[in-house]
């Protein structure tokens, strides 16, 4: 069942990174439109777990606090992921936010008393080298490094990595139990959180929104929120069953390389010397870290 789960989730959460990629094509045209779609997306999500919970829902107070702490640092990663995208190389901006997947790992051995033995850490080496190889920058993207993208990427990694980390410690604390609820109240912030980063944007810029009234973008909206719950519900299912050096990284791992493959098949791009290297190295790692 676990093997299962893992590859239903990274199944999701790549079919989530494809419709990223088709909202920054089709309508990603300033702060105000992602900020709308993050709004409509999460309040999708957290409207899934609503009606699978149903009246029998309880919210402990772990539930409670880790749930609102996960929508807040779900913006705070969207945003200073954008930032530094914004301020320096995209790819390497990237690279240090997949890398977020360190910090659950580096916590698990501190504080939760979970074990790497030395082929799983071989495993995790190899799949940041397969993150770094998938985000060289192409030959029109600049390369130039300044204080303000760095700041950004650091802030993009540690709030990314905490992401991991809440949601963790929510099963660690109520193994099994809550996952609902928890997810319930982490959509529910970041769609409240979002709403108030729409209207403020809108107001002061003065940006359209105009071109996301259409059904495509409503199906795009219910494709994404229902692979971001479904995809996170699994993880959470996971959290408590499966130690973090697995976790994360086969998951992380699995949506890169998964990603790459049919972002080649359906948006034609192609796979450069380094993304078929990157690719082997991923799937070593992911044999290397199931060990």
């Amino acid at each position: 069942m676990t093997g299962l789960a893992i590859i239903v989730a990274v199944l999701l959460f790549t079919g989530q990174t494809m419709c990223f990629k088709i909202f920054n094509e089709k309508y990603m045209k300033n702060l105000t439109s992602y900020f709308f779609f993050l709004f409509l997306y999460s309040s999708f999500a957290a409207l899934i777990y609503l009606i699978m919970a149903g009246s029998t829902a309880t919210y402990s107070f772990y539930t409670k606090i880790l749930g609102i702490a996960f929508g807040v640092f779900l913006i705070l990663a969207v945003l200073f992921y954008m930032k530094s995208m914004e301020t320096g190389p995209l790819s390497y901006s990237a690279l240090f936010f997949s890398s977020g997947l360190v910090l659950p790992i580096v916590f698990g051995l501190i504080f939760w008393d979970e074990k790497i033995n030395f082929l799983q850490f071989v495993g995790v080496l190899l799949l940041i080298a397969t993150f770094y190889l998938a985000s060289q920058p192409s030959s029109e993207e600049s390369t130039k490094v300044n204080s303000k993208w760095l700041l950004f990427c650091i802030l993009a990694f540690i709030c990314n990595g905490t992401l991991m980390i809440l949601l963790k410690a929510h099963q660690i604390i109520m193994p099994g139990k809550e996952t609902k609820e928890f997810l319930i109240i982490a959509f529910v912030t970041a769609a409240l959180i979002a709403l108030i980063l729409f209207l403020i944007n809108k107001s002061r810029n003065r940006e359209s929104i105009s071109h996301m009234k259409s059904m495509p973008f409503v199906w795009l909206v219910i494709c994404t929120g229902s692979c971001i719950s479904l995809g996170n519900g699994l993880s959470s299912y996971l959290a408590s069953r499966i130690p973090s050096i697995v976790h994360f990284p086969v998951i992380n791992g699995g949506v890169v390389i998964l990603s790459s493959i049919l972002s080649s098949i359906i948006f034609k791009e192609k796979i450069d010397k380094n993304g078929q290297i990157g690719l082997i190295l991923g799937i070593l790692s992911l044999v290397f870290l199931s060990a």
